[in-house]
């Protein structure tokens, strides 16, 4: 699958709407293949270039690109001038490859290979793997003089929520004073059970109209 950014205003561009339909489809054609491939440079070999679409004349393309400078024609190389607006930036491009390298390791696990497991996930992970991982992946941790961040640490009071009306982070001393005080106060007693009344039914029913008359039954 290819990974390509194309502007939503792309066809709209003066230099594209000023070229033939076959050079601009070959000029996708190079922005795709530069993706593809992953060659961030835009710089492809001219034999390469003319065989990466199906217009008739593929020379011409080129030529029609170089004359717009959408691409740049240096003896047998080709590059295109705006690759960097196509292509992934660098940060995703970088979260991709970790993330290949993950499934990697992740298939490889699940066959029984544990060479290129981390510490942090898998107990069978050689000790040299250590070092593979960063401090958040494998808990390291933190460097002599630094302070762990805790959540007491980064407890903030807001405007709408109840709180100490203090600014800032609160100290662990004063989170657990006030928690003391929290605990100290008195519970609320329990309510009185409502008294039982009682429930007419079938069996106390006939009992409590026993000795009177059958027409004086009725409730």
């Amino acid at each position: 699958m290819v990974w390509a950014k194309f502007d939503d205003r792309f066809s709209e561009r003066i230099e594209l709407q000023e070229i033939s339909l076959e050079a601009r489809w070959h000029y996708i054609a190079l922005v795709l293949t530069c993706c593809r491939t992953e060659v961030w440079d835009g710089v492809l070999k001219v034999s390469h270039a003319r065989r990466l679409s199906d217009v008739p004349d593929p020379d011409r393309a080129l030529l029609e690109l170089a004359e717009h400078d959408l691409v740049k024609i240096d003896g047998n190389r080709v590059k295109v001038v705006d690759v960097a607006e196509f292509v992934p930036a660098p940060h995703i491009r970088e979260n991709a490859e970790h993330s290949k390298i993950r499934m990697q390791r992740l298939r490889a696990h699940k066959a029984g290979d544990h060479s290129l497991c981390l510490p942090e996930s898998c107990e069978a992970a050689p000790p040299e793997n250590h070092a593979l991982c960063s401090p958040k992946q494998c808990k390291l941790s933190p460097s002599e003089g630094d302070t762990p961040v805790t959540l007491r640490d980064t407890l903030r009071v807001t405007p709408g929520r109840d709180g100490t009306g203090r600014d800032g982070p609160i100290s662990s001393e004063a989170l657990e004073t006030d928690l003391a005080d929290v605990t100290a106060l008195p519970l609320a007693p329990e309510p009185d059970p409502e008294p039982q009344r009682e429930v007419w039914g079938a069996v106390n029913y006939p009992k409590a109209m026993d000795g009177l008359p059958a027409d004086s039954w009725d409730r």
